[in-house]
């Protein structure tokens, strides 16, 4: 078993992991990722059981074209009920030009169900997000990348429809410096 020091307290945390991949032709991967045992509540500091599953799959569309979509379904429950359950799924395309430059689209979106009864202190009310961004790359030389790119953001609840929260457009310069 793990332990784990959290907030003055030392936790003993016992796991069960199964994972499964298989590719089932030359383009295409899938894999299921279960994963069961204790955990910690970090909002509130007490000992949890978490429930985890996370199916994924990735293509290879073409000699330059990717795509990749993730799911995780997650469940955690503490002494009187269960607290969240969380889906998260995830997709990015990728599409290569050359070595040297691509763009990447990400898109993520987020449901949560909490039981606002369980906490000590109570959580923001969104429960629904979505994210996206969009990624130019290029690769000036082995040291220096210029990226070009947006993010957006949008949240909301159950009973209402998702508000942009954030917009962001942005340029980016990264180099190494070699000793």
């Amino acid at each position: 078993p793990a332990r784990e020091f959290y907030d003055g307290a030392t936790y003993d945390l016992n796991k069960f992991r199964v994972f499964f991949n298989i590719r089932p032709s030359g383009s295409i991967t899938m894999s299921i990722n279960f994963t069961r045992g204790d955990a910690i509540d970090y909002a509130n500091s007490r000992p949890a059981t978490a429930t985890k599953f996370a199916p994924g799959l990735t293509w290879d569309m073409g000699r330059h074209l990717y795509f990749q979509l993730d799911h995780v379904f997650e469940d955690l429950e503490v002494e009187g009920g269960r607290l969240y359950r969380a889906n998260l799924t995830q997709a990015r395309l990728v599409y290569q030009f050359n070595l040297r430059s691509f763009v990447r689209v990400i898109v993520q979106r987020l449901d949560l169900k909490r039981n606002l009864s369980l906490f000590d202190e109570l959580p923001t009310n969104d429960s629904r997000q979505l994210l996206s961004q969009v990624i130019f790359s290029y690769k000036i030389n082995p040291q220096t990348v210029f990226y070009l790119g947006s993010s957006d953001g949008r949240a909301g609840r159950e009973d209402l429809p998702l508000g942009r929260t954030s917009r962001t457009y942005f340029v980016k310069l990264g180099y190494a410096w070699l000793l």
